[in-house]
């Protein structure tokens, strides 16, 4: 029987109790990597005084002190001023708070759901460095100097801006020679089973999709198969063939981790910021495919985001200089317009 604002059985619920519950409740339902993100940004919750608060008795005053407790800066042992989570983690954990929160609602624990009443949360938008074309040749040739046995990763991330995992994930399987294209049909999770290849899905159903390969990306395959072919028959049986095209040298799935440290030293090598991400290499790509004139719809399609205005929103400095160029462009023709109606009449008079 209910209350009229909570059942009973909900009344001795705590907020962590109920949010242990909920996670259990999604398993199956999400990625394995979203479930452990969701574990990972409510264990903030669950962990403070607020998971020891009734549900019930939640208020959005206690989840505006929390967040605000969450960005409070102290200093460090080294002096420098930090915050405890950034301001776009505490986002995030008010948003899988409120989707948990609105289920309560839908399963009766509440009546309403808290977070729809805290403050909004500003959250400054990410900037990031997207290197131009003379910085990623350099990152290239420093790492072929170095026999970096991750340039192959490098090029193809650069040529066809994949994602890591998806990239990870890749299978020889998925990449037709002769059609010259590459699916991209999974993506290889941050956590590998008994050195055996996690595969989840793709990020969403546009992420699913099948990217063309110029000529320098199929010869840098073409290469790099060659190069592992030989090492799979160095290595006999002790090579793990899991059909993956990116691998480490006993064919066990590359980690992310790996991957990001073997980065930072090609950054140096090259002398480039620490502070580019290998998904800047897939900003880079993006942006030579926009300012190469290619169309931004098409560019969405290439990049598997949900939607024109995502890619709108994110190279917003690439399609700012496309307009200015298209606006230049429509001034000349503007120009070339009012020459030939001056011109008519002194045609006609001939």
């Amino acid at each position: 029987e209910r209350n009229g604002v909570v059942s009973k059985d909900a009344e001795r619920q705590t907020v962590a109790g109920f949010l242990a519950t909920w996670l259990v409740g999604k398993q199956g339902t999400v990625r394995a990597n979203t479930q452990k993100r969701y574990g990972e940004l409510l264990k903030h919750v669950m962990d403070s005084d607020i998971g020891k608060v009734k549900l019930s008795a939640l208020r959005s005053t206690q989840l505006n002190a929390f967040y605000a407790q969450l960005l409070a800066q102290h200093l460090t042992q080294k002096g420098q001023t930090t915050r405890t989570l950034s301001p776009r983690t505490v986002h995030h954990v008010h948003v899988v708070l409120h989707t948990a929160l609105r289920d309560a609602v839908k399963d009766d624990y509440v009546s309403n759901n808290v977070c729809d009443k805290t403050k909004r949360l500003r959250v400054p938008r990410a900037k990031t460095y997207t290197p131009n074309a003379d910085e990623m040749k350099r990152l290239l040739v420093k790492a072929a100097e170095a026999g970096d046995r991750f340039l192959p990763l490098w090029r193809i991330a650069m040529l066809t801006g994949a994602r890591l995992g998806e990239l990870l994930g890749l299978q020889w399987q998925d990449i037709d020679f002769d059609a010259k294209t590459v699916m991209i049909r999974r993506t290889l999770l941050q956590s590998t089973r008994n050195g055996k290849p996690d595969f989840g899905e793709p990020k969403s159903e546009q992420s699913r999709r099948t990217l063309p390969l110029i000529p320098d990306a199929l010869d840098a395959l073409r290469q790099h198969r060659q190069e592992q072919l030989e090492q799979r028959l160095l290595l006999g049986s002790d090579y793990a063939n899991h059909d993956l095209v990116f691998a480490t040298h006993t064919g066990t799935p590359l980690s992310h981790r790996n991957c990001l440290h073997a980065f930072k030293l090609a950054l140096s090598r090259a002398g480039l910021p620490d502070s580019i991400r290998i998904h800047d290499l897939r900003h880079a790509a993006a942006t030579f495919w926009l300012k190469a004139g290619v169309p931004l719809k098409v560019v969405s399609i290439l990049l598997g985001h949900s939607g024109v205005g995502i890619t709108a929103n994110t190279y917003t400095h690439a399609v700012v200089g496309l307009e200015i160029e298209a606006v230049e462009k429509l001034g000349r023709v503007i120009s070339i317009l009012s020459l030939i109606h001056i011109s008519e009449p002194t045609r006609q008079a001939e």
